[in-house]
């Protein structure tokens, strides 16, 4: 299940359009709605953006730099398990699907990639790792990529990265992506071949949710050290690993 929020500029009459209701939005300029939906199936999603673009272009809508478009990937009914092996595949893609959304939206300060800010790590750690109740998320910046607040609220975690551009074949290969992440149950390297997902951002994203897992003291963090130079290439390049190989070195830290 997904909630879907488009925002756009440049709409003073705003039109009605079934599952979704319409918004002010104080971050965006010149008459600017964001049209927030329902909680929509995954075919509902694709249907209605598809639909609801043309119908905003028709209106004169207009998509810029400052608007976008945030998926809500439902999480009631799943474990905080399930949710650690969502965003270790979720680390994996995200380079891939940062390129898809496009420059713009990945050097924003709305929507920083989680490999490249790691703000929210110790909220993400706390919650997943230690047991604490979903409020700590509440802490999170919202400004990320990934936003695992809405847990707290709403049961859903939101992928922000998309722009509002009207091109609904960008939001297509999004959605497919988180949708098969969140409900295709692959194993990581079944989704790494599925989407020919680099080996270095594959072990990337395992480097990124064992620092969580492990203790924040500078003698543990010293050994993230080793792993990111032998294996991402800062100092020599080394690619194409097996999960066993990888598998094998994480038992030595």
């Amino acid at each position: 299940m997904y909630g879907i929020e488009i925002e756009v500029e440049n709409l003073p009459n705003a039109p009605e359009y079934p599952l979704y209701v319409v918004t002010e939005d104080g971050s965006l300029r010149n008459n600017g709605k964001e049209y927030v939906s329902g909680i929509l199936t995954y075919k509902q999603a694709v249907t209605t953006f598809a639909d609801l673009t043309d119908t905003l272009i028709s209106n004169g809508a207009d998509f810029n730099e400052r608007c976008g478009v945030h998926i809500h990937v439902d999480f009631r009914e799943k474990s905080r398990e399930d949710i650690a092996s969502f965003l270790t595949k979720y680390l994996a893609i995200e380079r891939t699907l940062s390129a898809i959304c496009g420059i713009s939206r990945a050097n924003s300060n709305f929507c920083l990639p989680l490999l490249e800010a790691d703000g929210n790590k110790i909220y993400y750690k706390q919650y997943l790792f230690e047991g604490k109740s979903s409020g700590v998320l509440a802490r999170c910046t919202k400004y990320s990529a990934l936003n695992l607040a809405p847990l707290t609220t709403q049961g859903s975690i939101e992928f922000r990265m998309l722009p509002s551009d009207g091109k609904v074949e960008r939001f297509n290969a999004v959605i497919d992506m988180l949708n098969t992440i969140a409900y295709g149950n692959l194993s990581l390297q079944e989704v790494v071949e599925k989407y020919s997902i680099p080996h270095r951002d594959m072990l990337e994203a395992i480097a990124f949710m064992e620092s969580l897992k492990s203790d924040t003291s500078n003698k543990s963090r010293s050994k993230e050290l080793p792993f990111m130079e032998q294996h991402f290439g800062y100092k020599k390049q080394t690619y194409g690993l097996t999960a066993e190989q990888v598998a094998k070195y994480l038992e030595t830290i």
